[in-house]
């Protein structure tokens, strides 16, 4: 349809020499980890709390978070992780208000 670009069929995409196009846009190519996403996440933003807020509102937005996202009532695969992530940013609240 079109000579000489990509919709013709007998262009194909330059291709580079070397190896430096990739070494300078390596950020580009690397793959998403959720791990280290998790990690970067404090508690309080896992629940959707301020760290101001008293532990009976935290307690309560645990509650109803946990009834949304809780296995038996939720089948899906993200919602158990979600799950996992409220339960174990909870138990993080509770640890740092023991104090």
């Amino acid at each position: 349809m079109f000579p000489g670009t990509k919709y013709s069929g007998d262009w194909e995409p330059p291709q580079p020499e070397d190896n430096s196009y990739y070494e300078e846009h390596e950020h580009e190519y690397k793959y998403y980890r959720p791990q280290q996403k998790v990690k970067a996440e404090s508690c309080y933003d896992v629940l959707g709390v301020s760290a101001d807020d008293d532990l009976v509102t935290i307690k309560k937005v645990y509650r109803s978070l946990s009834k949304i996202y809780h296995p038996d009532v939720n089948q899906s695969k993200l919602a158990e992780e979600k799950f996992k992530k409220i339960t174990d940013a909870w138990e993080q609240v509770q640890e740092l208000n023991k104090v």
